[in-house]
């Protein structure tokens, strides 16, 4: 397993802000890293990663077979930052039919959910909604806001 050591130089205290500067982003994130030498923390690595893709394989059908939980993984990072091979590497050992993905490109949100039928145009005002009194647009119908209200008294 990963050393406590490792993981908090990952962990960011609630309310703290963050100097990106004082990160190391090599591998050499400790002295015994440093004395090891890339390719023996490459073999040690290749050794971690295949336990722990058993562990998520096996964690996936509990998760799975329970139909109570589910993992929720978010990789965003720019172009050429390292996503398909860390999701290739992490994720050969779940079972795809498993997994859901996800773009959240703008132009992929639209195609989506559909976002160019005529319907959308007559809600958008440079992004805002707020047509009341449209009956085409049920989810702006505030007249249940009053009994919503009360109930949460």
């Amino acid at each position: 397993m990963i050393k406590q050591k490792l993981i908090k130089q990952f962990i960011v205290a609630s309310g703290s802000k963050v100097n990106l500067k004082k990160f190391s982003t090599d591998w050499t994130g400790t002295k015994e890293a440093k004395k090891l030498g890339k390719d023996k923390i490459k073999q040690r690595s290749l050794k971690i990663l295949e336990k722990n893709r058993e562990e998520l394989a096996q964690v996936q059908e509990l998760i799975y077979a329970s139909n109570t939980h589910s993992v929720l993984l978010i990789f965003q990072a720019m172009d050429a930052a390292g996503k398909d091979g860390t999701i290739r590497h992490v994720m050969s050992g779940v079972n795809p039919q498993g997994c859901q993905v996800f773009s959240f490109k703008p132009a992929d949100i639209i195609r989506q959910l559909n976002l160019l039928r005529p319907i959308y145009s007559k809600t958008t005002n440079y992004g805002h909604f707020g047509k009341i009194g449209d009956p085409d647009i049920t989810w702006e119908q505030t007249d249940k806001a009053a009994a919503l209200r009360k109930a949460a008294k």
